[in-house]
């Protein structure tokens, strides 16, 4: 949030870059958005005052959709993760003096800053039909924490550490998703004769990236004892037509190229439009799923 007046193409300003040395770090976008006043102090980021969303939006995955289809307005969302800093499922009274009207109001602001399970109920119930790609991390504590509780943070750590490990095969299937989001398919050309489509999986990531080159050397491990890639084709059964050749393409990609794997669908309906779904087995976790990769499922031969 910046407290200023400023234009709504403004406000939706990203702090992305295709650049990602100019991208806000992981830890500067949590102390901005951890930054309740009057608790913690707002930060300042390119000039920029930051403070707590909270304020305006306290369920933000409503804004973040809103500025992915202003960005993006032909686009399917692929994924939305929302991470939230944990509730207690203990019950606690207040012990504050009833005395102090300040501090009961400063605590009744930041209450309703930092409390969004309300506000998240209402929007899945609005997103309905999207929940299979929208998620929602919320640790619960066992003990109740205030929001100054400095001296805690050891316990918070240890409780949220616990809380992970339980959850440990939902934040598999988060992170598999997110991983088939990185990819998607290029299309080049479709023989309709022959019921061929022709295309690419292409990765969003730049080749440049260390953590791109991490993710090749992981799917290589993958595609080694299983296969990394299928399409599945409307009105036609079984489990899916494998990828060929994902392996060794992956094997002979040279660091910092485009990674763009070719890919033929072969035997679509002459007669009728298919609808064509490109997954990715599961990198994280025991589970046998697929995830789709981004854009997809999409209609060819329309």
């Amino acid at each position: 949030m910046r407290p200023s007046g400023d234009s709504d193409d403004e406000k939706r300003r990203l702090v992305l870059s295709a650049e990602p040395k100019n991208c806000m770090p992981t830890w500067v976008s949590a102390r901005c958005t951890s930054a309740a006043f009057p608790y913690f102090k707002g930060y300042e980021w390119n000039g920029e005052h930051l403070l707590d969303g909270g304020f305006v939006v306290n369920c933000p995955a409503e804004l973040a959709l809103d500025e992915a289809r202003c960005v993006w307005p032909n686009r399917r969302m692929d994924t939305l993760v929302s991470i939230g800093t944990g509730a207690s499922i203990a019950s606690h009274a207040n012990k504050r003096s009833q005395d102090d009207q300040l501090l009961k109001i400063a605590e009744t602001a930041v209450h309703l800053v930092s409390s969004s399970q309300r506000l998240w109920a209402e929007f899945t119930k609005h997103h309905s039909s999207e929940m299979g790609r929208i998620f929602r991390l919320q640790p619960e504590y066992e003990t109740h924490f205030p929001l100054d509780a400095v001296n805690k943070v050891d316990i918070i750590s240890q409780e949220v550490e616990t809380w992970l490990t339980l959850h440990g095969d939902q934040i598999d299937r988060i992170s598999n998703q997110l991983i088939a989001s990185l990819f998607f398919f290029k299309i080049s050309a479709l023989d309709r004769q022959s019921g061929t489509q022709s295309g690419s999986i292409e990765c969003r990531l730049p080749p440049g990236l260390s953590e791109r080159q991490a993710m090749v050397n992981t799917l290589i491990k993958v595609a080694r004892t299983r296969q990394l890639f299928t399409v599945d084709i409307s009105g036609r059964g079984g489990s899916g037509a494998h990828v060929s050749g994902p392996l060794r393409y992956l094997e002979d990609l040279f660091p910092g190229t485009e990674l763009s794997i070719p890919v033929t669908i072969k035997h679509l309906p002459r007669a009728r439009p298919s609808t064509i779904d490109i997954k990715l087995c599961h990198i994280f976790g025991n589970e046998v799923s697929q995830y789709s990769i981004s854009g997809c499922p999409f209609i060819i031969g329309d």
